[in-house]
């Protein structure tokens, strides 16, 4: 009898190993030992016990099988890993749940939380844990009528995001699926940063480190996917999903092509990441990842403010709106954002901005199914809607759309030069009509054009064209004054040029004749304003580069130009003469003109 008893001792230990390494499945009769691992039907995925990095404790994880460098993906002990030393099990317990003890196999260290006593109507040999091809740990009942798993790690995401699982809540279940990043590459525990759904509004996916919000998907659209990430427009490999109704808020996606390792990763650094494997270069490519720029930090900018990280100045006031702060926005802190130059009146009407990230929608009513005329009347009715868009349809106006109106502070808006969309922001009369030819956002002829094409002054001298382009090029002096100090009334930039232009109050004949008349008169005198008090004679008097910025980029009152000032270059030791042969000048003969920058 004792003989027997042992063979089924022997038996036992033997068979329970070999289930541990050549099944996908977890039994109320198996123990993952620490060097046991189970892999799941097609291969892809592989459980059992790591440790990360130089960790000297050991933790349960699911990792790529067929990846060379180990990538894990999901940890189950995060929180309490098991020392190095110690020689560590998983099994399943009687109420069929899944349990991690350390070496004594006395004191569970994590545990599934799952309570379904084992009987005869759910005996041991129905219910199982198996790891799926999909990367997901789930518990089966085999005698369970209706479909789904009683338990499954995709409902505890930890810093990875695989194709199938869900980010976001489940109202009716009590789930939070939310991805939090590892402490460190050695460390698994919860980090400081993870991804947070505000429900409020239309919803939006954030990532806070604690409570600090750092970055934000922007709102949903069912014709474009996330405002704030446009390039996941163009993924010919993914598919996304949203899901927003009473009993869940969530998003997801799957791969066309199932052969393709792609996976979205919360690393310690807080980087939301998606990266696909090339077994070409063994290893990870990186095809996208946010915060990406300086403009994809939460509210760089402010309140009714727009960023572009293609702007040197970062940061612009919206149309109809001047700094909070000037003196912090002279000095280049724009986190106090800026405020409507006038309040609503009958005039009011919305200027539409294009290809932004349109705003926080905390502050925002959904309108469903309505037109985007009606949409935007309704936004008319109240003054305190500072702004409208279009999160649904064709964007054409005629079929049914998610109308989103925002009341309060307009936050988070940013600019690009390819995808974004639509955003109708309420405006008063007079900025409407000064954007009748432009929109300070996305026009035609932008600022940059401008100053690069042209803020200039052509005058015609002799027989070649004198040019003074303001922040484009070296200014001209003549030859003739350059070399022998003779001046005439053809080569005097300022009599003939800019000065007595704008003395005369024709500053618009400096502009180039190839632009036509397709320019905003008001943008271009501010920009010939500008460049003369960069030239006063005085340095004093002359605006610092702040300044500069300040008056470009707002509505601020614009000083008066002084007489410009001349430089004047003659020989040294030498009385003035010219001559009609050819000869050498030497550079000691030459006097130093000094340019005082401000």
């Amino acid at each position: 009898m004792a003989l027997l008893l042992a063979l089924l001792i022997v038996y036992q230990i033997v068979f329970t190993t070999h289930l541990c390494n050549a099944t996908d499945t977890i039994t109320h009769n198996t123990i993952l030992r620490d060097g046991d691992t189970i892999i799941s039907n097609g291969g892809t995925f592989a459980l059992g016990f790591f440790s990360p990095g130089n960790s000297q404790k050991r933790y349960i994880g699911i990792w790529y099988n067929k990846v060379s460098e180990q990538t894990v993906v999901w940890v189950a002990n995060r929180a309490n890993p098991i020392d190095i030393s110690s020689s560590g099990a998983l099994r399943v317990d009687n109420r069929a749940n899944l349990v991690i003890f350390n070496g004594n196999q006395t004191n569970p260290v994590w545990s599934s939380n799952v309570s379904i006593p084992i009987t005869e109507k759910t005996n041991s040999s129905s219910l199982f844990y198996r790891l799926l091809d999909s990367g997901n740990l789930v518990l089966v009942d085999e005698n369970r009528g209706s479909p789904g798993f009683l338990w499954q790690s995709f409902d505890h995401p930890t810093h990875t995001m695989l194709p199938g699982m869900k980010i976001g809540v489940d109202l009716k279940l009590g789930l939070n699926w939310t991805l939090t990043s590892w402490k460190s590459p050695d460390d698994p525990s919860i980090g400081d940063y993870s991804t947070w759904v505000d429900r409020s509004g239309s919803p939006e996916f954030f990532l806070r480190r604690g409570s600090h919000l750092i970055w934000r998907t922007g709102v949903w659209n069912s014709q474009q996917g996330w405002s704030g990430i446009p390039t996941l427009e163009s993924e010919s490999v993914l598919n996304y999903s949203f899901v927003n109704n009473p009993d869940e808020v969530s998003f997801s996606y799957i791969t066309y092509n199932n052969s393709i390792f792609s996976r979205f990763y919360l690393d310690d650094l807080g980087k939301i990441q998606r990266l696909v494997w090339r077994e070409s270069g063994r290893k990870w490519d990186r095809f996208w990842e946010a915060p990406g720029d300086r403009c994809d930090n939460f509210g760089e900018c402010g309140s009714f403010a727009s960023c572009n990280p293609n702007d040197p100045w970062i940061c612009s006031c919206l149309p109809g709106f001047v700094p909070k702060s000037p003196k912090d926005w002279n000095n280049l802190d724009r986190s106090h954002g800026c405020v409507r130059k006038r309040v609503c009146d009958g005039g009011d009407g919305f200027l539409r901005l294009m290809n932004i990230k349109i705003p926080n929608a905390s502050n925002a009513r959904v309108n469903m199914s309505v037109s985007i005329k009606d949409c935007e009347g309704e936004c008319r009715k109240n003054c305190s809607c500072t702004g409208y868009a279009n999160v649904g349809g064709n964007g054409d106006g005629i079929g049914l759309i998610s109308c989103l109106m925002w009341f309060g502070d307009l936050v988070d808006i940013r600019e690009y030069v390819d995808g974004g969309q639509e955003f109708f922001l309420r405006v008063d009369a007079v900025e409407l009509a000064n954007a009748a030819t432009t929109s300070r956002l996305k026009s035609a002829l932008s600022r940059k054009k401008l100053v690069i094409i042209c803020v200039l002054v052509a005058v015609d001298c002799s027989s070649s064209s004198l040019l003074f382009i303001i922040g484009s090029r070296d200014g001209y002096m003549s030859p003739e004054y350059a070399l022998d100090g003779l001046f005439s009334i053809k080569s005097d930039v300022f009599s003939f040029g800019t000065w007595e232009l704008w003395r005369e109050g024709k500053a618009l004949e400096m502009v180039d004749p190839s632009m036509g008349s397709s320019y905003p008169i008001k943008e271009v005198m501010k920009f010939i304003q500008v460049g003369i008090l960069c030239v006063q004679e005085n340095a004093k008097d002359r605006p610092t580069m702040s300044s500069v910025i300040l008056m470009l980029d707002s509505e601020t009152t614009i000083p008066i130009p002084k007489q410009p000032a001349f430089v004047f270059i003659s020989r040294l030791n030498s009385p003035r003469t010219s001559t009609t042969g050819t000869g050498s000048h030497s550079i000691s003969e030459m006097s130093t003109a000094i340019i005082e920058g401000r």
